[in-house]
């Protein structure tokens, strides 16, 4: 079967033979932009960089950087293909909204719930456990966990996303976003964000750690988890500087209710002093001192880099697989 590669993304798949280089790409869920499928819009072309392609009548086309419409070009040979606008599979395109602000309510002292509701008609795409940008006029885009789950295909008028916004006293910056929300009716977000979710149904065991609003992140992998198998084994460990910090304490009450296996651990030490690092030591020992195994599990971490660092640290030492532990901090604050 012939192999093509798609640049500048560089990926690769087979495709049958006389099969079009559109519809082997989309068999294997990676996408790129199409609309007539009869090569007439021009929409998906692409450049031929590399081998050979059959177009409609047998016309055999070589490498040089030959133009070709990706909807009925056949791969002859190995190819190497340009076109932009690649996506792959389990990736959304980012996209900008203006979604009306349905609510805004106080959790606790510092904490805000923030409902958002998208325009109708537009179909919002994330995965569980992605993040958002809400962009303001004259001032840098902030960014927030998603706390609400996806839509599901059985729910389609459950459309509103849900933020939990932390505007602590001398958070000048988290403060003006607030003040900035309860000044505009229709807030543009941009959308989604994030590597650290949940694309598919997993049926293995999961381990959420959260610090603050971190919880925002560990709601939306949860509730959607168990949207899609409702014996998914969850375990959350949620921290707080004081047991204030701890903002929604009625919703992992209530799964814990529902759902026999679901448990979660709250951890907190009264301690305000966000710097002492007792704060991640009681949180990571808390689950290790469980005893999940490790080996199994798929962790999510949300919360400071020094939280999420010293969390991994601690598991990858008791022997967790690298490559089982998700967070974004690993991307936005490498070290």
């Amino acid at each position: 079967m012939p192999l093509v590669r798609l640049l500048p993304r560089d990926l690769q798949f087979e495709c049958f033979a006389g099969e079009t280089v559109f519809d082997g790409a989309f068999r294997q869920g990676i996408r790129f932009p199409v609309s007539c499928e009869n090569g007439v819009c021009h929409i998906c072309q692409g450049a031929l960089l590399s081998g050979r392609c059959v177009l409609p009548g047998g016309v055999k086309v070589e490498a040089v950087n030959q133009e070709l419409m990706l909807c009925k070009a056949v791969p002859d040979t190995d190819c190497d293909i340009e076109i932009n606008g690649v996506l792959k599979p389990g990736e959304i395109a980012l996209k900008t909204f203006a979604c009306q602000v349905e609510a805004i309510e106080e959790l606790n002292h510092d904490v805000y719930r923030v409902v958002l509701r998208p325009p109708a008609g537009k179909r919002v795409e994330f995965h569980a456990g992605q993040y958002l940008s809400v962009l303001m006029d004259d001032r840098d885009p902030s960014f927030f966990s998603i706390a609400s789950a996806p839509t599901l295909p059985e729910e389609p008028t459950n459309r509103n996303i849900e933020l939990h916004v932390q505007a602590a006293e001398g958070w000048e910056s988290a403060s003006a976003v607030i003040e900035y929300i309860k000044n505009h009716p229709v807030l543009k977000v941009q959308l989604p964000y994030g590597k650290a979710c949940l694309t598919d149904r997993t049926d293995k065991p999961l381990l959420l750690v959260a610090a603050g609003t971190g919880f925002a992140q560990m709601q939306s992998i949860i509730e959607h988890a168990l949207a899609l198998n409702p014996e998914q084994q969850i375990s959350l460990y949620w921290g707080g500087r004081t047991a204030d910090d701890i903002y929604l304490l009625d919703k992992p009450k209530a799964w814990q209710e529902a759902y026999a296996n679901f448990s979660y651990r709250i951890i907190s030490a009264d301690i305000e002093d966000n710097e002492w690092p007792g704060h991640h030591e009681q949180l990571f020992n808390t689950a290790l001192q469980d005893g999940h195994d490790l080996k199994a599990c798929q962790v999510y971490a949300s919360g400071s880099p020094g939280m999420v660092y010293a969390t991994m640290d601690a598991f990858l030492e008791q022997g967790m697989p690298a490559e089982n532990f998700h967070s974004d901090v690993l991307e936005y604050a490498p070290r």
